[in-house]
């Protein structure tokens, strides 16, 4: 729980129950042959990096063409980088520093509105991404050394988000990047000459942001606004995020995973692309973990999007218009399983997803006159083994990307199974002899 008392526990469950959403890199960095550390890691004078703004236009961006396109790859949220680190504010801030913003360029508009319109619109829960720290800041590599540079960007950062949460409407998440006490400098002490080994318990400044002030102030502007955790010292948040890697499994504590549909968060031209097994099966195991996914997709520099994309995305929301009731308001477990499949729960409905058959079988506990059937089509044989149920799907009906099997008990799944439950251990017992076969209805 955030420090802050924060009144938005309907508002988190409403959010894990949507389980998939669309994460959106666009900026300055989306040409293509940039990505969007380049200024950092090229490294680019600031002044030559700023000269990208007299080429942005933006002149193919509709916002609400990205919702529908979010909408029919079956995602039901999103979330728009406002500010990545390189400081362009894709919006109408009168707090930026340089007027560094895309209403002073040839594009002249306020993306941020347009993109926040569209959302409340099309019914998306919407979400704005901010990154507080700014590379045009030598305060935030020298902190201690250049104080008012330091000063300047933490006012900056908090007369942005104030912006940000009060000129645009219902904002329902808040999606801080790289706002760590301990990512000043990206970790770097250059007045020690290095990264030393405890930067992340042992920052240069503490509670550099002054969090308390900006938790409240940003609350209090959006009441039951859901924040993750990068920023400060990590207890503001409301989810934790890992990135391009599933989460472990946790049903304890909210959390997102955020990984992207190409092999990098900016615009690359020819990149390639995840297949649509992968899309399914990284949002299947991240479900059966007990987390949301919000999966990365980089329009070009103009607004648009590559076609190839469009038609994945589109793939993923045909999958998930049929299976998508084994995903949508299920929660991880209970039943823990190694990467070859996983388990989701809604009330009395266990989910089985299977993504390789390792053996001709599964097993789920036989109790509540439980009631098998394969979502994706296929007759099932059901086994009694012990007090299991070992289920098998004949091989030419197992699907490359996943056989999702639903069984159905008389009572809610995590009142029978307990959560955590370790299927490599009870699936042990399933060595005893038969009792009795069942086919199982279609």
């Amino acid at each position: 729980m955030p420090k802050t008392i924060n009144d938005n526990q309907q508002n988190m469950k409403n959010w894990q129950d949507q389980k998939f959403g669309m994460f959106i890199h666009w900026g300055l960095y989306s040409k293509g042959d940039i990505g969007e550390w380049s200024m950092y890691c090229n490294p680019i004078d600031i002044d030559e990096y700023a000269e990208r703004a007299k080429d942005f236009k933006g002149d193919k961006f509709n916002a609400e063409e990205w919702v529908d396109l979010a909408k029919s790859a079956g995602m039901k949220y999103m979330v728009m980088i406002t500010k990545h680190h390189d400081g362009f504010s894709l919006w109408d801030s009168k707090a930026c520093k340089d007027n560094h913003t895309s209403l002073n360029c040839p594009a002249k508009r306020d993306f941020v509105k347009e993109f926040t319109d569209a959302c409340h619109k099309g019914g998306l829960l919407t979400g704005l991404y901010y990154s507080p720290l700014d590379w045009r800041f030598p305060g935030f590599f020298f902190p201690q050394m250049y104080k008012r540079s330091a000063n300047e960007l933490r006012e900056q950062a908090h007369k942005q988000l104030e912006e940000l949460t009060t000129n645009y409407g219902r904002v329902d998440l808040m999606w801080y990047d790289g706002g760590e006490d301990y990512w000043l400098g990206h970790g770097i002490h250059m007045h020690k000459f290095g990264r030393p080994a405890d930067f992340k318990t042992n920052p240069q400044v503490k509670d550099f942001w002054d969090m308390e002030k900006l938790d409240k102030m940003i609350r209090t502007n959006q009441k039951g606004i859901i924040c993750n955790d990068r920023i400060g010292d990590k207890t503001y948040g409301d989810y934790f995020a890992p990135e391009k890697k599933i989460g472990e499994y946790n049903t304890q504590k909210a959390w997102e995973t955020c990984d992207t549909m190409t092999n990098g968060w900016g615009y690359h031209p020819g990149a390639p692309i995840r297949s649509l097994r992968s899309c399914i099966q990284l949002l299947a195991k991240v479900v059966c973990n007990g987390g949301n996914l919000l999966l990365n997709v980089a329009p070009k520099f103009d607004g648009s999007f590559e076609e190839n994309e469009i038609a994945r995305l589109k793939e993923v929301g045909a999958w998930l218009e049929k299976y998508g009731e084994s995903i949508y308001g299920t929660r991880g477990g209970p039943i823990k399983v190694d990467d070859w499949g996983g388990t989701a729960n809604k009330d009395n409905k266990l989910y089985f997803h299977v993504f390789d058959w390792i053996s001709d079988e599964i097993y789920v506990p036989d109790v509540e006159n439980a009631k098998v059937k394969c979502l994706t089509g296929a007759p099932v044989t059901v086994t009694k083994k012990n007090g299991l149920l070992a289920i098998s799907v004949p091989s030419k009906y197992r699907q490359e990307i996943d056989t999702v099997i639903e069984i159905t008990y008389d009572k809610k799944v995590t009142d029978i199974i307990e959560d955590a439950t370790d299927y490599n251990e009870y699936s042990k017992s399933a060595i005893f002899k038969n009792e009795a076969v069942i086919v199982a209805d279609l």
